[in-house]
């Protein structure tokens, strides 16, 4: 998220108009993060763009950076207030998609499948959630799932996948909404554990503010 956003403001084309690009992560700490958008809204910059860590918790944020004519955009995890840009994708669309895509590749029935969600209690986690188990309702399939979380971090969907597999797990798919972007071997659903790799830090959540030239 953040590789890719310090990608495009460095183009030309984007960099021309950017007198200044500046990144906070402050991984799940809400007020840590609240704190960074005020910030920079104190600092002059002329836009935000938050994930947030928390939707409801950023009224007070919206309202002072539009006293302030501070343009606020959330993405993915959106904040809920009408008065800021929101841009997202289909969540439950994306578990939708991966149910449809797990059941297209086993015949089994009943089916075992493993589900490493997200952070507990995540807008974004829920609608995967709902999205996945919509999908396998509705091949009027028998499919036992279960659920572990994984954070959306590299590591702890590794182990979090590992522990269930050594648990005895052998499930005829695994979805994993977030944290298996680094290269891996094909993960053998046996009791053998996969390969970890080195865990990344979380950049879960991150705002990012801009001032024009």
């Amino acid at each position: 998220m953040i590789a890719v956003a310090k990608a495009y403001a460095e183009q030309p084309n984007v960099a021309a108009d950017l007198a200044e690009f500046k990144v906070v992560s402050v991984g799940e700490d809400i007020a840590a993060q609240i704190a960074a958008a005020n910030n920079f809204i104190d600092q002059g910059f002329d836009a935000i763009i938050i994930n947030a860590n928390n939707t409801a918790a950023f009224g007070s944020v919206v309202r002072k950076a539009n006293d302030a004519n501070v343009v606020v955009l959330s993405f993915d995890n959106v904040i809920d207030d009408p008065n800021q840009i929101a841009i997202n994708v289909d969540q439950k669309g994306l578990g939708r998609a991966a149910g449809e895509f797990l059941l297209s590749k086993t015949d089994a029935d009943p089916a075992k499948f493993l589900h490493v969600r997200g952070p507990a209690g995540q807008p974004v986690d829920i609608a995967r959630n709902e999205g996945f188990h919509e999908a396998i309702k509705a091949s009027g399939r028998t499919v036992e799932v279960t659920d572990v979380v994984g954070n959306w971090a590299p590591g702890d969907a590794q182990k979090v996948t590992a522990d269930a597999i050594a648990a005895g797990g052998v499930f005829d798919g695994i979805y994993v909404q977030g944290g298996s972007r680094e290269r891996q071997r094909p993960c053998s659903t046996r009791a053998n554990s996969p390969r970890r790799y080195p865990e990344k830090p979380r950049t879960r959540s991150a705002s990012f503010a801009t001032k024009r030239v």
